[in-house]
């Protein structure tokens, strides 16, 4: 079922006809067949529609003639005789705008012939920076030149006039309208503050700015901007919800090597955006995951067996009869600490696994020198007040930010976990493609 049509427009000296042709309320009637017309009168119109009809007559003639029913609403304004009160115009305009917006659903079509030269701006001005979608369409004069009135406004035989319109006649007829195709310079200005906060991975706000125009973008801008939404919060249930499936953002699949790449991804982003003290705090959950992959394929320590999730806190413990289950591994931990405790299993024990059972020594030296760096920075930054620099980093741990996201890289590749460099750009890849789809026309 195509969408209703709803025609503003405002009353002029040459409606509904003049020089023998259409006016131009009455030309995008016959031309684009509205389903609901609305009429805005001023005193001067309003005061001719009660002495003759002249509007309404001809408006029943043309239903009659081409057979779609029109539905016509009048504003009145019989008070109104300052016709050229631009502001007047454009605030009332704005207004009735609103309001047929919130009650109707469809198009919304603008007529930018009629009336004086306040309401025609007003109107124009409108559709060039409401966030709502108009349709400005203008109508030429059958000369192409200013009107030259030959009937008598005030003495109008209006169905005379009906019956000498010269548009009624296919052959004389010809489509005088012009349905602008503008810009509105709000949604322009708008999406150019979208594309910045893209480039600056702030999904959440772009979606809201984009939300803020939604009639005039497409759809699939929005439902972009709620994947990458979703991408940047690992809500990967919302990802999928909103579609994201479709499309190859995620470089990695597979739910344990995907959550890796991915917040390591998310970190790579706060390096860009100098978000220090964020990422040296966010650092610890993914090198944690990193030692137990490591831990499991390449020590062959099975951690399913010799750990369990605590129900209160959610947290990995080592089973206190480990003694019995891995041999092995408790004579680790009574080589390394001295003794047995049980308790949580953290990254420093892992990373001594790696250590002890791995025999790669640079899947060794890379973990250990990682959890160095991490000794060296993270607990300082999580408890303490100071002020987190490129240069405080690099003086703590001898290397900068982007040094650390980098080793953070290679021990995915150490992990296992398949990755090429172009892996690393994807997030480049998805705003490119997000930007894309405003470039459509508005």
């Amino acid at each position: 079922m195509d969408k209703q049509k709803i025609l503003f427009s405002p009353l002029g000296g040459t409606d509904p006809i003049s020089n023998f042709r259409d006016g131009s309320m009455l030309h995008i009637c016959r031309i684009y067949k509205p389903d609901i017309v609305i009429l805005y009168m001023s005193k001067e119109m309003y005061d001719y529609h009660v002495k003759d009809n002249r509007y309404l007559y001809c408006l029943d003639k043309l239903s009659e003639l081409i057979d779609h029913k029109f539905e016509v609403k009048l504003i009145e304004r019989p008070e109104l005789t300052e016709v050229q009160d631009f502001d007047y115009f454009y605030q009332e305009f704005e207004t009735l705008l609103r309001e047929i917006h919130k009650e109707y659903e469809g198009e919304i079509l603008l007529n930018i012939s009629s009336g004086t030269p306040a309401m025609k701006n007003a109107l124009n001005i409108m559709a060039d920076l409401m966030e709502i979608r108009l349709h400005p369409i203008q109508v030429v004069t059958p000369e192409g030149k200013i009107n030259s009135h030959e009937e008598d406004k005030d003495n109008y035989d209006v169905e005379s006039y009906w019956d000498l319109n010269q548009d009624n006649d296919p052959d004389t007829f010809y489509d005088r309208t012009t349905l602008i195709k503008s810009r509105n310079q709000t949604a322009m200005f708008t999406i150019n503050n979208i594309r910045k906060l893209i480039d600056a991975c702030d999904y959440p706000a772009a979606l809201d700015l984009a939300r803020s125009i939604h009639e005039l973008i497409p759809q699939k801008a929005i439902q972009l901007l709620e994947i990458a939404c979703a991408r940047i919060n690992l809500d990967y249930s919302s990802y999928t919800k909103a579609g994201g499936n479709k499309y190859s953002f995620m470089p990695v699949q597979g739910s344990d090597a995907r959550d890796i790449v991915e917040y390591i991804l998310i970190l790579q982003i706060k390096a860009e955006k100098e978000e220090y003290a964020d990422l040296l705090r966010a650092i610890t959950p993914v090198f944690f995951e990193l030692c137990k992959m490591v831990v499991r394929k390449r020590c062959g320590i099975d951690l399913e067996k010799v750990t369990y999730v605590s129900k209160t806190t959610g947290a990995f413990r080592w089973k206190n009869n480990l003694q019995n289950i891995d041999k092995k591994l408790y004579d680790f931990f009574i080589e390394s600490y001295g003794k047995y405790r049980g308790g949580y299993v953290v990254s420093d024990q892992l990373t001594k696994m790696i250590c002890k059972f791995d025999t790669d020594p640079a899947c060794k030296k890379a973990f250990d020198e990682f959890r160095g760096i991490e000794e060296a920075v993270r607990n300082i930054a999580a408890h303490n007040l100071v002020s987190i620099t490129d240069d405080w980093i690099k003086s703590k741990c001898g290397c900068n930010i982007n040094q650390i996201v980098k080793k953070l890289k290679s021990l995915v590749a150490i992990s296992g976990i398949k990755v090429t460099s172009d892996s690393w750009d994807s997030y480049v890849a998805m705003n490119t493609l997000i930007k894309e789809a405003f470039l459509l026309e508005v």
